[in-house]
């Protein structure tokens, strides 16, 4: 038996020509075939191109339109200075780098925490929504909404500034706004509680510190009288005495002063802020109600 011992050189393999080229023409795709079978088939190419065209034409349309409300707000990392030259009640920033990151990334939390939307639900009254709350089911209850708003709230800080940017997506393109701006709202309301508090703490703190001091003073007093007493010293006569211990409760009766009207101010700027809001709520209404009542004389041809 004979045996073909050739080498095919590189040069053969690539000649379709030569003998024991791997394939040929018979590997080339022949383009005018396919092109003839399309013109063959044509008709079952366009109706599959138009059916794909209008099943994804339906799917799309059927599909539940999502819209976007934005509003801006300032976060300010100030803490308020509640006593004068005093170190601040309510610790916010830290005035770091990385302390203002931290407190910036917090409050961002807060504005998308359930807390807020629990608020924003509330306030808008979304338990009583037949629309919102069928999404829910028929057993939700206020911690639930308060999830599914803040499920809806996103927070973009912008660049190099104290703006950010709260994003609010909702099916209804007028629910989505209104979520938006209670959002803001509800944040705005939630810093001056938090404010608030601090101020009633400290306040209730000095109250304290200042009968703390009164009873140190007074059994200071009677043991001073009582060593006196027992030395025959008694040289300093008991208007003396009062005038020592009014002395001494200046101080403390000022600075529980201070912040009183401290707590006052920040008490009025929120109920101004609640009036503000409740008058630009009825403006936007009586506006709302105005555009109601000119439509339906258009449509009545009056």
């Amino acid at each position: 038996m004979l045996y073909d011992t050739r080498v095919s050189s590189p040069a053969d393999l690539l000649d379709p020509t030569a003998e024991g080229s791997l394939g040929g023409e018979s590997n080339k795709i022949d383009l005018r075939s396919y092109w003839r079978t399309i013109r063959k088939r044509w008709p079952f190419v366009v109706l599959s191109m138009i059916i794909a065209t209008v099943v994804a034409f339906v799917y799309t349309y059927r599909q539940s339109k999502v819209y976007e409300a934005a509003c801006q707000i300032i976060i300010d990392p100030m803490a308020p200075q509640v006593l004068p030259g005093s170190k601040d009640v309510v610790e916010m920033g830290t005035g770091s780098f990385w302390g203002n990151k931290e407190f910036y990334e917090t409050q961002y939390k807060i504005i998308q925490s359930t807390n807020v939307g629990q608020r924003t639900a509330e306030k808008l009254g979304l338990q009583y929504d037949p629309d919102y709350a069928a999404a829910l089911g028929p057993n939700h209850d206020m911690t639930s909404l308060g999830r599914s708003v803040a499920a809806q709230i996103s927070v973009k800080p912008l660049k190099d500034s104290r703006l950010a940017t709260i994003t609010v997506t909702d099916r209804k393109p007028q629910r989505a706004a209104l979520i938006a701006n209670t959002v803001a709202d509800t944040y705005i309301e939630y810093n001056l509680d938090y404010k608030l508090e601090g101020a009633r703490s400290a306040m209730a703190w000095l109250a304290e510190q200042e009968s703390d001091l009164k009873r140190q003073l007074e059994e200071s007093e009677l043991k001073l009288y009582q060593f006196k007493k027992d030395r025959n010293l008694l040289a300093v006569n008991l208007d003396d005495k009062q005038s020592m211990l009014s002395n001494n409760l200046t101080g403390v009766n000022q600075k529980l002063t201070d912040l009183r009207i401290t707590r006052l101010a920040l008490e009025a700027t929120q109920r101004v802020y609640v009036i503000e809001k409740g008058m630009i709520k009825h403006e936007a209404r009586s506006r709302d109600l105005a555009g109601d009542a000119e439509a339906r004389r258009r449509y009545l041809g009056v």
